[in-house]
């Protein structure tokens, strides 16, 4: 596995890897804004069931996901290893559970293959593709999608709370 440290192609992209629901997935590293232990979040009443909560971060408002239901596993359990992974883009934060945070990898454009055909359509839109990170297949992540995927729901961020 190629990992931190290593020069970096300018074709190249770094990934965040972590661990969610027994499979390791991967995040473009230039939509992480942070990683950070899991802190207590305040349910939000009738939002949809894939928001665990809200929480405040250096005074913004940042709606954290299930974002394993999302992508079709068992809801999230909090463990000791589990952290707060915060993605950034356009100005919009969302956070997600993930049960253990992994490596940063490197991946070069030829070595994405596309996303497997047995999976389903729910969850294939979350997904760029799939990375071989000796020694083990690391489902890539658009952290674009994730984010886009929680406008217009009910969401702290949406009532501007």
């Amino acid at each position: 596995m190629q990992t931190e440290g290593v020069a970096v192609s300018s074709n190249a992209t770094e990934l965040v890897t972590f661990w969610l629901g027994g499979a390791l997935y991967g995040i473009d590293i230039r939509k992480v804004q942070e990683i950070d232990k899991v802190r207590q979040w305040t349910p939000v009443p009738r939002a949809d069931e894939h928001v665990l909560g809200i929480l405040s971060l250096r005074g913004s408002i940042v709606t954290i996901l299930d974002l394993a239901t999302k992508l079709g596993l068992s809801p999230t359990k909090i463990g000791r290893d589990s952290r707060v992974v915060i993605l950034s883009s356009e100005g919009r934060c969302v956070g997600f559970v993930a049960d253990q945070i992994g490596p940063v990898v490197t991946m070069m454009p030829d070595q994405l293959a596309p996303v497997p055909p047995n999976v389903g359509p729910e969850q294939s839109r979350f997904m760029d593709g799939v990375f071989q990170a000796e020694p083990q297949l690391v489902a890539v992540l658009k952290a674009d999608a994730i984010i886009e995927d929680t406008k217009g729901q009910d969401t702290a961020s949406d009532r501007g709370i």
